[in-house]
């Protein structure tokens, strides 16, 4: 039995124009009437324009909620309060944006009510259409320390973006010790998906190994110098890993 509906707002309840259609609000009020909780999840902030969405298709109640900004907020939409959050701290917005500021882009913040932002981009301005949203310029480098943000955006020419993300992974990665990936949510495929579930079962911490000898290696006795000495490098093999991925790549050198 299905109890909930997660729906993105932008192409999905909202057209190119963004509105909702007649058809979408009796599809979505007939399955909450049947006692199938709808819920947008999207990357849009909570604002004003959020409850004329719920009011526009008939679900604008006591227990009803909504994600925002890609799931880092829950809000309780009918009382207008927020439930759960998890933000980015000030060290880490200025850990993004030193990386970040090397390269031509525009940069924001998503805060409650607001975006901040250091020079004005198209985005920004679309977010202030679309959401009625405040913007306010800033300068990151001075951002206090007590200050946090929802997300972390970049605004500018498609392909010094695609810069920037393809070059994050490697920076994750050294930086954290975690396995990263730069995906394209809204384009993503099958293979796509495969290949994010295979890094992600890569990561898994190995818990045994069974290695297998040669039978000719198992009849030497345990103090022969060969049996010894494959024992030894199996040893030190062993010591390097850590997860699954460890397997694949690390080489056993075999020779004395």
């Amino acid at each position: 039995m299905i109890k909930l509906i997660g729906i993105d707002c932008d192409d999905t309840i909202l057209d190119s124009n963004k509105n909702i259609s007649d058809k979408t609000c009796s599809v979505i009020s007939n399955a909450n009437k049947k006692g199938i909780k709808c819920v947008l999840t999207t990357g849009r902030p909570f604002v004003e324009k959020t409850i004329e969405y719920y009011k526009a298709l008939n679900i604008y109640e006591p227990n009803q909620y909504f994600i925002a900004y890609n799931g880092a907020a829950i809000y309780d939409v009918y009382n207008r309060k927020e439930l759960s959050s998890i933000t980015i701290s000030q060290k880490e917005i200025l850990e993004i944006h030193s990386y970040l500021k090397k390269y031509p882009v525009s940069h924001y913040i998503h805060k409650t009510g607001a975006i901040w932002y250091d020079v004005m981009n198209e985005y920004a301005y679309l977010e202030k259409k679309f959401n009625d949203i405040d913007l306010i310029q800033i300068d990151f480098d001075k951002l206090d320390k007590n200050e946090t943000a929802f997300k972390y955006m970049l605004g500018g020419d498609p392909k010094i973006i695609k810069e920037v993300y393809d070059s994050l992974p490697s920076v994750l990665k050294e930086k954290y010790n975690v396995a990263a990936m730069a995906v394209n949510c809204l384009q993503m495929k099958k293979e796509d998906i495969f290949k994010c579930l295979k890094k992600a079962l890569f990561e898994f911490p190995i818990t045994s190994l069974e290695f297998f000898v040669p039978k000719w290696v198992e009849s030497l006795s345990n103090q022969h110098p060969v049996k010894m000495d494959i024992i030894e490098k199996i040893k030190e093999y062993m010591y390097k890993l850590d997860k699954m991925n460890d397997v694949m790549s690390q080489e056993m050198d075999m020779t004395s």
